[in-house]
């Protein structure tokens, strides 16, 4: 293992791998509709209006998005240096994935096994885990998220078996970042912390630590700092759709509260027991089943061994497969029993997970040497079909916007029958032009040289009033699938 991975230019190649997959097609590929797309509108609405608390969609409060505003923030910013697009859009994603990467590569160099590590960021590289659909490949909240939580963990456990009682400070500014990319989840480490501390230290004593307090306090002042900025400078919802009365308790009540306890929640959800796998399914493909060849390899050893395999988990040497233990048990159980989820909410556990998948793997590769050979094609093999997936995202509204472009300069405004697709919607605002939602029967009462959009199937009516409104240019084909 150490001829395969004790090379010197490794964490490089991670890095710029890492580069190129963010970066590859990251303008040309298809924005989500929901939260992506939502969210640059949020940033362009918020560069125009100055107002750095609120959010706003189509020129109204944004009821749907309650969250701090720095992953918005961030996107303002990299519009104002590279202008409105997807590039500028996903920026602030990529560069979290990169720094995620970065802290991961730190591990191995201080914390836990070099060579495990470097395994482990290979299978994320390889895998939808971390470059995936709301995570690193779109401009979501869940990679700034990451990348702080990760960075939080490592300066954590500094603090905790290094000696080094001022990391702890550290751990609570991450965390506290955390909060201000999105919200509540900035805590879902804290009972693996709790957990780890305990069994590292045989106790509650090192709860007592001022510094812990401390960095608590430090954590309480971030998330307060919000709810004052929404309290001073916040706007009401109006009709929320939600139906609460501010950003904060949409977030903390109706986004947080009940999507992990109502039925009720978003038309509701059966909850899935099966989740974790299903989760891991999704995102890491091929390498859950290596996972859970580990795991069943583990559990069968503690069964035979239990006292010397505790032995074994509380030496040092093996501190990280006990770290990661700690931080995956809390959140599976956490998004086991909750109502509403989705996969990428497991994103938290990712590193954790590829940490003790790659130690099985490290395993097999120290004694068999067939077992190289069958890793070094499974890895080339995900690595060439993570590629062949980001490279075949569809450019959807973007290219057919585009076609239409000579259509959209000749027009001085655009008139959309009814609700459009969330990434229409930002495609259109992106060209700068004044976007208007109206009824089929008002499209004769807006002025001339105004581009008609439909958002679906045409409909008779519709057909009657483009035909009577000469005003209007006309129906762009293009814009709506």
């Amino acid at each position: 293992m150490n001829i395969i991975l004790g090379k010197k230019w490794l964490p490089a190649a991670i890095v710029i791998i890492a580069g190129l997959l963010v970066f590859w097609r990251i303008d040309t590929r298809g924005i989500n509709e929901w939260d992506e797309a939502r969210n640059g509108v949020n940033a362009y609405e918020m560069y125009h209006s100055g107002d750095f608390i609120n959010m706003s969609y189509a020129g109204a409060p944004d009821t749907w998005n309650a969250k701090p505003p720095l992953l918005t923030w961030l996107i303002v910013g990299s519009y104002r240096l590279l202008g409105f697009n997807a590039f500028a859009l996903r920026l602030p994603a990529a560069l979290s994935i990169l720094g995620f990467f970065l802290y991961a590569l730190r591990f191995g160099r201080r914390i836990a096994d070099n060579g495990t590590v470097l395994l482990s960021c290979f299978i994320l590289l390889s895998c939808t885990a971390v470059l995936g659909i709301h995570t690193g490949l779109t401009g979501d909240f869940d990679a700034l998220l990451l990348f702080f939580l990760l960075a939080a963990a490592y300066h954590f456990i500094c603090y905790t078996d290094f000696g080094e009682p001022n990391a702890i400070y550290l751990t609570a500014l991450f965390t506290g970042l955390a909060f201000y990319a999105k919200g509540p989840a900035a805590l879902v480490y804290i009972p693996g912390y709790i957990l780890y501390g305990s069994i590292r230290t045989g106790g509650i004593k090192w709860l007592k630590d001022y510094r812990i307090w401390v960095a608590v306090s430090i954590v309480l002042l971030f998330i307060c700092s919000w709810i004052l900025l929404v309290i001073i400078y916040g706007h009401g919802p109006g009709a929320s759709h939600y139906g609460s009365s501010n950003a904060i308790e949409t977030m903390l009540v109706y986004d947080t509260w009940q999507r992990l306890t109502s039925t009720g929640f978003e038309g509701g959800q059966v909850r899935n027991y099966m989740f974790f796998f299903e989760a891991l399914d999704v995102r890491f493909n091929l390498w859950n089943y290596v996972f859970y060849a580990t795991v069943a390899a583990g559990l069968y050893q503690l069964a035979r061994h239990s006292k010397a395999a505790w032995i074994f988990l509380k030496s040092p040497e093996n501190r990280m497969l006990l770290y990661s233990i700690c931080i995956i048990l809390p959140i599976a159980l956490l998004l086991t029993f909750a109502r509403y989820k989705y996969d990428w909410y497991l994103a938290p556990a990712f590193f954790f997970i590829a940490y003790i998948l790659s130690a099985g793997i490290g395993y097999c590769l120290r004694r068999w040497i067939i077992g190289r050979v069958i890793f070094a094609l499974l890895l080339g093999f995900t690595l060439l079909r993570q590629g062949w997936y980001i490279n075949g995202q569809s450019s959807n509204a973007g290219g057919l916007i585009s076609r239409d472009a000579e259509t959209l300069e000749d027009s001085v405004g655009i008139v959309t029958i009814g609700v459009i697709r969330q990434d229409v919607y930002l495609r259109l605002t992106w060209t700068g032009y004044h976007i208007a939602a109206i009824r089929p029967a008002q499209l004769s009462e807006h002025r001339a040289s105004m581009l008609v959009v439909d958002s679906a199937n045409l409909t008779q009516e519709v057909l009657q009033h483009l035909q009577a409104s000469q005003p209007l240019v006309g129906y762009c084909t293009g814009v709506v699938q």
